[in-house]
């Protein structure tokens, strides 16, 4: 019988990363999971979006975690040389009370020290033609 010092019962996105992390550390570790493969719950389910944290309130959990994981997966896959493309995101106002909600989202993005533009129509229609704004 093999003694495995911990046990992860999820094989995703975050399981994977936690056995890693501590396999790494020296640990044996047994990861767990219902289904035949791993990721094929909600890690192979997602819109593929590395979120940037525009939407998160300064200093919170939430903002820290998602600053920091938005860097460290770009980081991850560019030593791995794992294809992405870095897009962006248009977030699309169409009349004045989504506009100021643009504007409240640029602040917060600002605050927390993340580079957003607001786009002119003009400009979005260059860059998305079959978007009206």
């Amino acid at each position: 019988m093999v003694d495995f010092e911990a046990a992860i019962i999820g094989a995703g996105v975050v399981g994977l990363s936690i056995a890693r992390e501590l396999s790494k550390g020296g640990k044996k570790v047994l990861v767990i999971d219902k289904n035949k493969s791993f990721g094929e719950e909600n890690s192979s389910r997602n819109s593929g979006v590395i979120h940037a944290g525009i939407y998160y309130n300064e200093d919170t959990l939430k903002d820290k975690l998602c600053a920091k994981g938005n860097t460290s997966l770009y980081s991850y896959a560019k030593e791995r040389e794992i294809n992405f493309i870095r897009c962006g995101k248009l977030i699309v106002a169409c009349n004045s009370r989504e506009k100021n909600q643009l504007i409240k989202i640029k602040e917060n993005a600002e605050r927390n020290n993340i580079k957003v533009n607001l786009l002119s129509k003009k400009k979005n229609r260059r860059i998305r033609t079959k978007i009206k704004c």
